[in-house]
């Protein structure tokens, strides 16, 4: 199987309480992205995932790509029902996290719970910015929303290339969501085979996008301490390697940096309970 990079996109909005898939949709999302997850990196030794949730005041970042099996299992702690669905801005932070590595395979794989939000020309929009950038995008729709398939099959048209992309409206009545995602992106070869900052990029809400720029401001330097979450430092490579970044990719960029920061702070609380010394890499208590 080709080595691939790929990007989980939950639906954690409240709309995923609803309880017509088994147990929850969010519950049937979480189950069937765990089974991505791993069939993914069992393909390709060499292939990279990462887990992005798109619902909340903004989307985070759970994992950056890694081919850590176990680490799934970690992130679903942090995984939580919050707020809307925001089909833009999540796809565009999976795409900037696709952005600078190597491999050159690239695939987004979004599960949609609730409406999508943003009309036909931003959906068409979104698509065209990800065919351009060679990411391949396939859609789980369970959102059994009428106006939802229009504006899947729109962006299904305009980002299919080669027919590399795939789309799946589950079925509620069908098999468990986890066996539908199993059949209809791997057993039949689908998944397997002007800037932010300015708010013009119509693709972007202007609501979250403020919302994150007031994230930035509030950890304070964050875009002059020339130091990412993998510990890059701010030397002439880290320099070189954003040269080219628009003002909308700078700021998502930034976004997942600060989400990654609050998501590994998230980990480190729920490892280290009250009243317990920290602990180390091995799980041993710090003296």
């Amino acid at each position: 199987m080709v080595k691939e990079a790929a990007v989980i996109v939950i639906d954690n909005s409240e709309y995923s309480r609803n309880e017509d898939f088994e147990p929850s949709r969010f519950a049937a999302q979480v189950d069937a992205a765990d089974y991505v997850f791993t069939a993914k990196l069992s393909d390709n030794a060499e292939t990279n995932v990462a887990i992005v949730a798109g619902a909340g005041k903004s989307c985070d970042v759970l994992t950056s790509l890694t081919a850590q099996r176990s680490t799934f299992s970690r992130v679903r702690s942090n995984m939580s029902v919050n707020g809307n669905f925001n089909f833009s801005l999540s796809l565009n932070i999976a795409r900037m996290v696709l952005k600078n590595t190597p491999i050159s395979s690239k695939r987004i794989i979004v599960f949609v719970a609730s409406p999508i939000t943003e009309d036909s020309s931003m959906v068409e929009s979104l698509a065209k910015k990800m065919r351009k950038n060679n990411i391949c995008v396939d859609i789980v729709d369970l959102s059994q929303i009428e106006e939802n398939k229009d504006k899947i099959d729109l962006f299904h048209e305009a980002v299919n290339k080669d027919s590399t992309s795939h789309k799946l409206v589950a079925d509620p009545n069908g098999e468990s969501l986890r066996n539908q995602v199993r059949k209809a992106l791997f057993t039949s070869g689908g998944a397997t085979g002007g800037g932010f900052g300015d708010f013009d990029d119509p693709t972007i809400d202007h609501e979250l996008a403020e919302a994150i720029r007031l994230s930035l401001q509030e950890v304070g330097g964050t875009s002059n301490a020339g130091q990412g979450v993998t510990g890059t430092g701010g030397g002439a490579d880290s320099q070189d390697m954003h040269m080219d970044e628009t003002d909308e990719d700078r700021d998502i960029r930034l976004a997942i940096e600060l989400s990654l920061r609050e998501s590994g702070m998230h980990s480190d609380q729920q490892q280290n309970k009250p009243g317990e010394a920290p602990k180390d890499n091995e799980g041993n208590s710090k003296q």
